[in-house]
């Protein structure tokens, strides 16, 4: 604790939005350092109940809201930044500090952490990880973009700990340090809201390897279009563990054989008896597993862990059986490549649900892909929903797929309650977020049950 609370004292600091996360770097600051004054910055006008209870009574805190809630940026020591605040078109001078809790943690606990990202696969990757660790019986921990601020667990990591951290795009972005082991799945087009073009995205996503050390491992899944095309010298100075790859980490028929110093470690029947379902959950299989031998798991927890993960909620999950027609829930497809990766793992799909808020995502390869796809009934919703169906239209104006634009996700849902028959499939994989209609996908997907359901 000791560098925590040296990092801090004497510094005007600013906590930079106050959601999850900035409310988690007040309390941590406060808990350890009480008579230390404290700025807060957020653009809601209206802070939460649950934020003004957090900060009620303390007298050494200053909140800055509305519109102008940054114009204060510059006169600060260390700005915390929250992930959710984009500096795109945002004037940040040379002088201010702008950190974060994933480079302040990545800072304190370096040794002890499994970092991973992807645009896609990082959550599966990290719960597989997290799971495998406790099937080995191992103090782990579990933290990160799925709603885990690492500040909430300061107090409690002890000398063994191994972290597995999952890190958004938002996490990583402006940070100058890296984790030990560190895994990059793959990059798409996501997010363009946020940032400045598609480079910069990928930018902030290279941040995960880009400032590791000899000693640092670097597990990565080469064959990504993105990483393919991007030079070496962002990906460290660690050694290099290649995904999908002869000479490094790959699927042999039902083994995964790992090549790692010299030695071949076979993990047998990994492959075979795995739960998750779809090809494209071989590569996080890959990762995880390595990740976790190089962690100092043995083979043997490895493929029990492995064997017995069911996977998570919102990704390939069956929600209801209806007269036999099944309905799948992949509301946390929010790019096209999730959605194709979804057809393909569910390839008797008749009917798909499309659409939600628009970021601007190209979605021309999903259309061609859905054209010569044998899934029969479009369903598009949203603004992204009526970008797609544009598509299809425009430039396939002689398929013969029965597409339609509906109005509401209550309406998608009910007419493809109609449109898919005993033994085919229903599938939500919308290629879009959620956040014209939802607070998040995992919302978007209970409310895909609930209305089946129904």
């Amino acid at each position: 604790m000791k560098d925590f609370l040296s990092y801090f004292e004497g510094k005007k600091i600013l906590i930079l939005g106050f959601g999850l996360e900035g409310t988690s770097t007040y309390k941590t600051i406060r808990k350890f350092l009480p008579n230390i004054t404290l700025s807060i910055a957020d653009k809601r006008d209206d802070l939460s109940d649950k934020v003004k209870l957090a900060i009620k009574n303390d007298e050494l805190v200053k909140c800055y809201s509305g519109n102008d809630y940054l114009d204060g940026l510059n006169n600060y020591d260390i700005v915390i930044k929250s992930p959710g605040i984009s500096f795109k078109n945002i004037n940040v001078e040379k002088s201010t500090q702008i950190t974060s809790q994933t480079e302040i943690f990545i800072n304190l606990f370096k040794q002890k952490i499994i970092g991973i990202t992807g645009t896609k696969g990082k959550s599966t990757t990290t719960s597989l990880l997290y799971h495998i660790l406790k099937t080995a019986g191992k103090n782990s921990i579990l933290a990160g973009n799925m709603g885990l601020p690492p500040f909430d667990y300061i107090s409690d990591i002890k000398e063994d700990s191994i972290i597995a951290f999952e890190m958004s795009s938002h996490q990583l972005e402006n940070i100058k340090v890296s984790p030990h082991i560190s895994i990059l799945l793959n990059i798409f087009q996501e997010h363009l809201d946020h940032y400045n073009g598609y480079k910069e995205y990928q930018e902030a996503k290279f941040n995960i390897v880009r400032w590791q050390s000899k000693g640092d491992y670097f597990i990565v899944n080469r064959n990504n279009e993105a990483i393919k095309n991007t030079s070496e010298e962002l990906f460290g100075d660690g050694s290099k563990l290649y995904l999908n790859d002869n000479n490094g980490v790959i699927c042999n028929y039902n083994d995964l054989i790992i090549k790692l110093n010299g030695q071949k470690i076979i993990l047998e029947n990994v492959c075979k008896n795995r739960q998750l379902q779809g090809e494209h959950n071989l590569i996080n299989i890959q990762a995880a597993s390595a990740a976790a031998l190089l962690a100092g798991i043995e083979v043997k927890h490895i493929i029990d862990g492995v064997a017995n993960f069911k996977g998570l909620s919102h990704r390939l999950e069956m929600v209801a059986n209806i007269k036999g027609a099944v309905f799948i829930n992949d509301s946390i497809s929010t790019i096209p490549e999730a959605a194709i990766a979804a057809l393909e793992t569910f390839p008797n799909t008749s009917t798909i649900i499309l659409g939600g808020f628009d970021r601007g995502v190209f979605y021309d390869n999903l259309i061609e892909y859905l054209c010569g796809n044998n899934v029969k009934n479009l369903i598009f919703i949203g603004d992204a929903g009526k970008r797609m169906y544009n598509i299809l239209i425009s430039k396939y104006p002689l398929n013969t797929k029965n597409s339609m634009l509906l109005a509401s996700f209550e309406d998608a849902v009910n007419t493809a309650k109609k449109l898919t028959n005993s033994g085919e499939v229903c599938l939500l994989s919308p290629a879009a977020a959620s956040y014209d209609s939802f607070k998040n996908f995992m919302e978007r997907g209970d409310y895909f049950r609930l209305l089946l359901n129904k």
